[in-house]
């Protein structure tokens, strides 16, 4: 769960139209910051699921809680990452 204290309240710096240093700048959008016990629960859900997953017994099991841990990710991604637009 130390994920998502990696984007303390400092680290809001969005500001459109600046070229990005992917190694120093976020691309994390605003909103995180506005909505961050929704981030919070959706990191803490899908660390449960990645979790599920290294526990697996049976390959099938695991494929299940990949595509599951996928969800999770992509849908976060799609609220809280920003983009230049």
């Amino acid at each position: 769960m130390a994920f998502p204290h990696l984007f303390p309240a400092t680290t809001n710096q969005w500001k459109p139209g600046v070229d990005r240093d992917p190694g120093r700048d976020t691309y994390a959008s605003p909103n995180l910051f506005t909505n961050y016990a929704d981030f919070y629960a959706r990191a803490a859900a899908a660390a449960k699921t990645a979790y599920r997953a290294s526990r697996a017994q049976q390959n099938s099991d695991f494929k299940t809680y990949v595509a599951e841990l996928r969800v999770a990710c992509d849908s976060c991604h799609g609220l809280y990452l920003k983009s230049d637009q």
